[in-house]
Parts: structure tokens; sequence; C-alpha cells
């Protein structure tokens, strides 16, 4: 039998309402999954509170993709309302 090695990139970005009570943003990553699918990105909600939107692009990725990407996941958040709702604290 052949020992196969298979590498994979995945990326979780996790939503919150509040970044001080870091309270899961579990309806707002839902809305954000169904606009990422609608403008044709492929990301899927995960964790116990469904508040983190799994990523998973193909190791060939190139820089070309991740603008996409980006750009894509920027422009849900402001169509959803969500884009610079909320402060950061230091």
């Amino acid at each position: 039998m052949e020992n196969r090695l298979h590498w994979v990139l995945y990326l979780g970005l996790e939503l919150v309402r509040d970044h001080n009570t870091l309270e899961p943003a579990t309806e707002e990553t839902a809305e954000l999954y169904d606009r990422m699918l609608g403008l044709g990105v492929i990301v899927q909600p995960t964790g116990d509170h469904l508040d983190i939107l799994k990523i998973k692009p193909p190791l060939c990725i190139d820089p070309t993709a991740v603008d996409f990407f980006t750009h894509t996941l920027d422009r849900a958040l402001t169509e959803l309302g969500h884009h610079g709702t909320s402060e950061r604290t230091p």
C-alpha cells in the first residue's frame, strides 16, 4: 500500500457581534453565506454556533483568485450592512 500525503488549505473566519463579549454572529454568518454563494463564492458556516465561515480554496490559488474572494467578501458585507459596523478595541 502506498502512503500518500495530501495538503489542504483551510481557513476560518469567525464572526462576532461584539468584539468585547465575543457574542457569536450566527444569523449574520448565515446571511453572509447565502450572499457569498449568490455571488459565486462557496463558503460554509461551521463551529458550535455556526458563526465561523469555512474557507477552503485550492492549493493552486493565485493572486487573482484571492483578490476576487476579498472583493466579493467586501461586497457581500457592504450589501448586508455589516461592513464597518463594529469598532475594534485595541
